[in-house]
């Protein structure tokens, strides 16, 4: 019987297998597949990535903050006997209605802009030959810088200004001295002042600006001129002298 013996210079072949791999009963060599974790979200705040894992997430906290307030809010107004869905219109309509928001003349009714000149004509005793043609200027709302007396000024953008490259001659295109009249305002009295219109420019941006007496308009107006309120500026010449006529078009609690 023959005996098989392994030569000296002939290596065994290595049964050992990795610590990282298995084999199945077929003899396939199994690598386990690595198991990819969750990433954490990344938050981009001022140009830097701030890393925050899921369950920390504060946006997550804040949520949940604003749902407990409005359950609480829900069962006050039902402890209380108030329709949930109606409160809920009435703060929408009160966040739509910002003091000082932009508002579009059209859908106020102001589209074309309204004309006052007769009327003007009356309370001014306008004369024929003396007095040139009364010609609206601007349509704007009033602004709290209009109304702030450390601002002591009303503006009206050149590029709102009906006719802006007419409206003054080259001697009054910085500055020049007019008469205002405060048409229809406090009381319905008609007030005249004089006033300086000076040109002004920041960045891009140019106006004129009523300025000197305007403190005294808003003084002589109180409770009649209020921000959001629609004012219109009318000019005509008397004399070859600038006027201006301010008056109020629209109430802003309407």
């Amino acid at each position: 019987m023959k005996t098989l013996t392994q030569r000296p210079d002939q290596k065994a072949e290595s049964t050992a297998i990795s610590i990282d791999e298995s084999v199945n009963p077929l003899g396939t060599i199994l690598v386990p597949k690595k198991i990819r974790a969750s990433r954490p979200k990344l938050v981009l705040k001022s140009n830097h990535c701030t890393r925050f894992d899921q369950e920390d997430d504060p946006r997550t906290e804040i949520k949940s903050s604003r749902e407990k307030k409005r359950a609480g809010r829900k069962r006050v107004l039902k402890s209380l006997g108030i329709d949930v869905e109606d409160d809920l219109r009435q703060r929408s309509s009160k966040k739509r209605k910002r003091v000082g928001q932009r508002v579009d003349f059209k859908k106020l009714g102001l589209y074309p802009p309204p004309d006052f000149s007769s009327q003007i004509k009356s309370a001014i005793s306008y004369q024929e030959g003396r007095d040139s043609e009364i010609k609206l200027r601007i349509m704007k709302q009033i602004f709290k810088t209009d109304m702030d007396k450390h601002q002591e000024r009303f503006s009206m953008p050149l590029n709102q200004i009906k006719g802006g490259q007419e409206f003054l001659n080259k001697m009054e295109i910085k500055s020049t001295e007019v008469k205002l009249v405060e048409l229809g305002l406090e009381g319905g009295n008609v007030h005249q002042s004089t006033m300086r219109l000076r040109r002004w420019q920041i960045n891009s941006t140019v106006s004129y600006v009523l300025t000197s007496n305007w403190n005294d308009v808003l003084d002589r107006n109180a409770g009649a001129l209020k921000v959001d309120d629609i004012v219109q500026v009318y000019s005509f010449r008397r004399d070859r002298k600038l006027w201006l006529v301010l008056l109020k078009v629209r109430d802003a609690d309407r």
